[in-house]
């Protein structure tokens, strides 16, 4: 859903490649074409959320952090139980070729070659590439407290998303 306002008003500042500018006071980034706030609605919806999460954490007097750790969610699971676990079976089920595996068990993906949607770059070793199940690990991160390693693993688990999991 798309919602426009009612008015418009002229503001300065030079546009970047994207289409837009960042404003100096607010730190708010403006879009002024439509590919642009294509673009920038997740990040505007990314700034919203963080705020909104700062202002709950403080009105409920509990830490808060924006601070994003990969190594904090370490479990990759395997949920069907087939010894591919979530990363695995990411890299399977996203390969645009058939993929290589460590060895004749096919448990552990070597190799494949997949496209980053966002930039076109693609990738032939399956090190080199970081899955993050973003939406439920950094979802989840700046609303909590100090969560344990049970809690975390329980996320990831009831995700019900194929990319859960960490590396």
């Amino acid at each position: 859903m798309l919602m426009l306002p009612l008015h418009a008003y002229p503001h300065g500042g030079s546009q970047d490649g994207n289409g837009g500018h960042y404003n100096r006071k607010t730190g708010e980034y403006h879009c002024h074409h439509a590919d642009c706030i294509e673009k920038g609605a997740t990040t505007a919806s990314a700034a919203e959320q963080s705020k909104a999460a700062i202002r709950e954490a403080q009105q409920e007097h509990r830490p808060y952090s924006q601070v994003y750790n990969r190594q904090d969610w370490p479990h990759w699971i395997d949920a069907d139980h087939d010894c591919q676990d979530t990363r695995a079976e990411v890299l399977i089920a996203s390969s645009l070729t058939p993929v290589r595996y460590r060895n004749e068990k096919r448990c552990s993906v070597i190799a494949g070659r997949w496209t980053d949607p966002y930039s076109g770059k693609t990738w032939t070793a399956a090190s080199d590439l970081d899955i993050d199940p973003r939406a439920t690990e950094m979802g989840a991160h700046p609303w909590r407290c100090p969560v344990d390693e049970n809690q975390k693993k329980t996320v990831r688990q009831r995700s019900g998303q194929p990319d859960s999991g960490g590396r």
